[in-house]
C-alpha cells in the first residue's frame, strides 16, 4: 500500500474517532450540572489535601483504580498452575511458543504486503486506542452520570474536573496526530528514510563512537554504556515523551494518590 494512502487514511480515523470523542465529552460534561445541581462547588479548593472517603468519585477511583481485583482468566490459570503446576506449563509453553510464531508470520506478511503502512496503522491504533488515563476518564464520567445524586458530594467535581480535562487534553492532541498525519501525506515516501536516518545517526554518535572509545579502556565498561544508552534512548525517553504528551499524570494516578486534594 503507497505510504501516502496510509497516512491519509490514519489521519481521517484519527479525526473520525477524535470528532466521536469530543461528542460524548459534551454528554459527559453535562455531569458536572448535576453536581452543581444538589451542591456549592463554588468554594472548593482544588489545592487542598484530602477527600471525604463516602464521595461517589473516592469509592469509584479506590474500586476501579487502587483495587487489584484479579480477572476470571486469572484465578482459572491460578488453579491450574496449583492443582497441576508440570501439564500447566507444558500447555502454557506450547500455546506461547505457537503464538510467538504466528504473530512473527503475520507481521513478516503483512510487512511484505503493506510495506511501511504497517507501522502506520499500528501507529494510528494507538492514537485511536489513547492513554489509560483518557480511557479511565470516560469510564469515570460515564459511571458518574448513572450514579444515584444522593451517592455524589461536592469533592465529587473535583474528579469530575481533572476527567474532563484529561480527556479534553488528549481530544486537542489526537486532533493535531489526524492533522499532521494527512499534511504529511504527500512526503510520506520520504518518512521511513529519515526515520531510519535519525535512528542510524543517533545509533551511530551516541552509541557506537563512544563504546569503541570506552573500550580502549574496558570492554565490560563499553558493554554496560551500550546497555544504558539503548534502554535509556529507546525506551525512557520515548516513554517519558509519549507519558508528557499524552497528558502528564494520568488520571489514575491523580484519583489514586488524591494528591490534588
Amino acid at each position: 500500500m503507497d505510504l501516502g494512502v496510509a497516512f491519509i487514511v490514519s489521519g481521517v480515523l484519527v479525526l473520525v474517532r477524535t470528532a466521536i470523542r469530543g461528542r460524548g465529552l459534551v454528554q459527559l460534561e453535562k455531569h458536572g450540572d448535576r453536581i452543581r445541581q444538589y451542591y456549592d462547588v463554588s468554594s472548593l479548593d482544588p489545592s487542598a489535601q484530602g477527600v471525604p472517603s463516602e464521595c461517589y468519585s473516592h469509592k469509584w477511583a479506590m474500586e476501579n483504580i487502587s483495587s487489584d481485583r484479579p480477572t476470571h482468566l486469572r484465578l482459572f490459570f491460578e488453579d491450574i498452575l496449583n492443582t497441576r503446576t508440570l501439564a500447566a506449563f507444558l500447555v502454557i509453553a506450547l500455546v506461547m511458543s505457537s503464538a510467538a510464531v504466528i504473530l512473527t508470520l503475520l507481521l513478516v506478511e503483512s510487512i511484505a504486503l503493506f510495506g511501511g503502512a504497517v507501522a502506520v496503522f499500528a501507529m494510528t491504533f494507538l492514537v485511536i486506542l489513547g492513554p489509560s488515563g483518557p480511557r479511565i476518564s470516560e469510564k469515570y464520567l460515564e459511571d458518574l452520570g448513572k450514579a444515584d445524586w444522593r451517592s455524589l458530594c461536592a469533592h465529587d467535581y473535583l474528579y469530575f474536573k481533572i476527567a474532563v480535562d484529561s480527556v479534553r487534553q488528549w481530544t486537542a492532541r489526537s486532533a493535531i496526530i489526524g492533522i499532521t498525519f494527512i499534511l504529511l501525506a504527500p512526503w510520506a515516501q520520504e518518512v521511513p528514510t529519515l526515520v531510519a536516518h535519525c535512528i542510524s545517526t543517533l545509533i551511530v554518535y551516541l552509541v557506537l563512537y563512544p563504546a569503541l572509545t570506552l573500550a580502549g579502556w574496558s570492554l565490560a565498561l563499553a558493554m554496560v554504556y551500550i546497555g544504558l544508552v539503548i534502554v535509556l534512548a529507546f525506551y525512557i525517553i520515548p516513554r517519558a515523551v509519549w507519558t508528557r504528551f499524552s497528558g502528564g499524570r494520568s488520571e489514575e494516578e491523580e484519583m489514586a494518590s488524591g494528591m490534588r486534594w
